[in-house]
């Protein structure tokens, strides 16, 4: 098992990276790069959410805490 190894690299290795960050501000390019990254990375559909969700930063972290406290979805 390799955590970077991936089918479409040549190589079958990828640089590190990290989930793009969002702070709110342009919403619709973070979830572009979000998409990018999940396919360039092999992560599940299924998790993309979570991920997402764990890249959030700022005013946008914020607004995610209270929304899951609003709709009884977690602290």
């Amino acid at each position: 098992y390799h955590p970077n190894r991936s089918a479409e690299s040549p190589d079958g290795f990828l640089p590190k990276m990290t989930c793009p960050t969002f702070d709110g501000t342009n919403p619709r390019i973070w979830k572009s790069k979000c998409l990018d990254y999940f396919t360039l990375c092999n992560i599940d559909e299924a998790f993309w959410t979570i991920a997402a969700s764990l890249s959030m930063d700022g005013n946008a972290a914020k607004w995610l805490q209270v929304y899951k406290r609003k709709h009884g979805l977690g602290d």
